[in-house]
């Protein structure tokens, strides 16, 4: 249902329940308010009239036919109340003398001859008309007598219920009348103001479907003093806002594309390959830009490998990976030295990289003797696998994470590579891979993973590997680290 129509009906409810309930209590309150006041002047009727026919017949000693005569005056003096709904009336003597008992008085309209009563009627009650039993008449009775005898007299009037009730009636349909133009005048006035109100919210509402567009451009007019006008102009604003904002986005975007090709940059376009050894390698960035380093020259005698993961993510961690390498390149010269390589590196970076540290593997492999030595700064250990036989190990050795103590010592340790043997370097990205339930992807994973893939070579190796993590992942499959594998197989 659209806003004007609840509006609409809201106010016709508003209506309803306020005017409503008020006028029903008010007719209700005149109406027994009227009765009441009915039921007096009927009882004080009747007894005027009771007392006047009782002394015209004292009057006229008792003769009941002069009574009778002289009565009519009396009649004429209710000729007035006729218009109240005065509908019959009669006044009948009352004796233990049968001849005279029930003789009738007076009466109006018509003489009735006699009447004999049983009993005495109650003073008032409401029953069929005498004159007419298809209407109700309020009859109200009194009886009159000497003081301490029997009533020698009773009178009864009876009113048209139905003109005692019709100005309540005709209250009722004025007011009626009154609540329906009413209903008409506020569901003009409803309408009225529902269109003041919902259109703003029409074009309110195209504005948004405008953003929702993508079109920024666009303004919303309403020249209104009132809250409406404030919501167009905050709308306005935001759009203003929104559009530099997107457009600072975009530039942001520019500038870490830019720092993701210099990043690219800082890895090797190709990695060394020949009959005897084979490198691979995989880097996926959580963001543009990550942490996470890898890197393999050629120097005498063997090749300097290099894999490392900074503190945290973006923009300043890849800084940091540019300083390593850049510290790397220059001292080539302890390439077969990874303890002094380490060394080194974390000598050249305490203090310059603020409150974060790296992790790293350094390592030499030298082809002719078939050994890698390698250091470990707080490094996740380096595995190998057997591609024959399956057999997996790990390996580590003493050292601290680099950037975080400026005398930090490193360790260094030698592993003997046979043919179709495989070690992978990876960063902490790959082992704390995340799935939807928070379950690491783990040592277990990575086991199974190199002990399925004997049979491939290294790049693919690395291809599966990534598969495998983001399968792990299964709503939403993407990384929530930095993440690289760098492999190195012997033939």
């Amino acid at each position: 249902m659209r806003v004007r129509n609840k509006l609409i009906i809201a106010l016709l409810c508003v209506i309803s329940v306020s005017i409503i309930p008020i006028s029903i209590y008010s007719v209700s309150r005149f109406e027994a308010s009227s009765i009441s006041k009915a039921q007096q002047e009927g009882k004080a009727q009747a007894l005027f009239f009771a007392r006047s026919i009782f002394n015209l017949l004292l009057t006229n000693g008792g003769n009941l036919v002069s009574t009778q005569v002289d009565s009519r005056e009396i009649l004429k003096i209710f000729e007035g109340q006729k218009a109240q709904g005065l509908h019959f009336m009669k006044a009948v003597f009352l004796s233990r003398d049968e001849s005279r008992n029930g003789f009738i008085l007076a009466s109006w309209p018509s003489i009735i001859e006699k009447e004999v009563f049983s009993k005495i009627p109650p003073e008032y009650t409401i029953q069929a008309c005498a004159l007419n039993i298809n209407n109700r008449c309020m009859v109200f009775s009194t009886s009159v007598g000497l003081k301490g005898e029997a009533p020698n007299l009773l009178v009864s009037l009876e009113y048209s219920e139905a003109a005692i009730l019709a100005p309540i009636q005709e209250l009722k349909q004025n007011l009626a009348v009154a609540i329906s133009v009413a209903f008409v005048i506020v569901f003009i006035l409803a309408i009225f103001f529902s269109f003041q109100m919902t259109r703003p919210l029409k074009i309110l509402k195209q504005g948004t479907r405008e953003l929702a567009k993508g079109n920024l451009d666009f303004a919303v007019t309403l020249n209104r003093r009132d809250e409406f006008g404030e919501l167009a102009s905050s709308f306005n604003s935001m759009l203003s806002s929104l559009k530099q904002h997107i457009e600072e986005l975009k530039e942001k975007d520019r500038e870490l594309n830019a720092a993701q090709t210099i990043q690219r940059a800082f890895l090797p376009e190709s990695l060394p390959q020949n009959t005897s050894f084979g490198f691979a390698a995989h880097f996926t960035p959580m963001a543009q830009v990550g942490g996470d380093l890898y890197d393999v020259f050629e120097v005498k005698d063997g090749y300097g490998i290099f894999i490392a993961d900074v503190s945290g993510h973006g923009v300043p961690a890849a800084l940091i990976t540019g300083m390593a390498k850049m510290a790397v390149a220059v001292r080539h010269d302890l390439a077969n030295s990874p303890a002094q390589m380490a060394a080194y590196l974390n000598a050249t970076l305490y203090g310059h990289i603020g409150n974060r540290f790296l992790t790293l593997i350094y390592a030499f492999f030298s082809p002719a003797q078939k050994k890698l030595t390698f250091a470990n700064g707080g490094h996740p250990d380096l595995w190998t696998i057997n591609r024959e036989t399956g057999e997996i190990n790990t390996y580590n050795c003493q050292g601290g994470m680099v950037g975080v103590f400026a005398d930090q010592k490193y360790a260094e340790r030698t592993i003997e590579l046979n043919p179709k043997d495989r070690v992978v370097f990876l960063t902490d990205g790959v082992l704390e891979h995340e799935n939807d339930r928070g379950e690491m992807y783990g040592k277990e994973s990575l086991r199974l993973l190199l002990q399925k893939t004997t049979l491939l070579d290294a790049q693919n190796v690395c291809v599966k590997l990534f598969d495998d993590m983001l399968k792990f992942r299964t709503i939403q499959p993407v990384l929530n680290d930095d993440a690289t594998i760098l492999v190195l197989d012997a033939h």
